[in-house]
């Protein structure tokens, strides 16, 4: 499987031309996945929603790489990540988009956004919506287990949510949102390090690390580019 987007893979095009109710299940279930991503998207809200979901996704991919996955099971977390934030669709915008602190009650708001991801898919047998809704559910989990919905703590919490957890504060990181600015790149990887053993995996961490430190890459190259570039 490779990495073509946000999307999954082309299916055949014997089964394209079919009617619908005689289509395939992988079909069915590769309209369903599209559906969900374009949901997810709209969750957020955000006219940028759909690079950020790219780019969480291209990071994620890179990661699992680092971590020893195939380019197969990489592939597949690529095309998980991005519906990561599904449950944020019972959330208000005006919680998501508030450009200050958010209360103790607003938070607790905002927290549901995994369980209700995870809830909305977890239907079905498609591996790909299993792991998403694993991803969804995990990836506010801390290392040190002071993350939610369960407190989890070190390898408890799935290796797809550590993974996609760092992808995800590393690109909230260094791009503006409503409520803060954009890092520049050496405090955003200086943050990583801070938070190695406490928010997140350290082991994942040294993996984002790796080709920076061996000098196999530039510091610059974490920041992915569109993942079109990238095929």
């Amino acid at each position: 499987m490779r990495a073509r987007g946000v999307s999954p893979a082309r299916f055949s095009e014997t089964d394209q031309r079919l009617p619908i109710g005689l289509r395939s299940d992988e079909e069915f279930e590769r309209q369903r996945f599209e559906a969900l991503l374009g949901l997810a998207l709209a969750a957020e809200r955000d006219e940028g929603a759909s690079e950020h979901a790219e780019r969480v996704a291209m990071t994620a991919f890179r990661l699992a790489q680092q971590l020893g996955f195939s380019r197969r099971e990489a592939a597949f977390i690529y095309q998980a990540a991005p519906l990561h934030d599904l449950g944020k669709i019972v959330v208000s915008a005006e919680l998501l988009m508030k450009p200050g602190k958010l209360s103790a009650d607003e938070f607790e708001q905002v927290k549901i956004h995994t369980t209700a991801g995870a809830g909305l898919l977890a239907f079905g047998d498609s591996p790909l919506l299993r792991l998403a809704s694993e991803i969804a559910l995990a990836h506010h989990e801390r290392w040190d287990g002071s993350g939610y919905p369960a407190g989890l703590c070190g390898e408890d919490i799935p290796l797809s949510g550590r993974i996609v957890a760092l992808a995800d504060v590393f690109d909230a990181l260094t791009h503006e949102r409503p409520y803060k600015r954009a890092w520049p790149l050496e405090e955003a990887i200086a943050e990583l390090c801070r938070l190695r053993g406490t928010h997140f995996d350290p082991h994942v961490v040294d993996a984002f690390l790796r080709p920076v430190r061996s000098g196999a890459a530039s510091v610059s190259t974490l920041l992915p580019g569109s993942i079109a570039a990238t095929r």
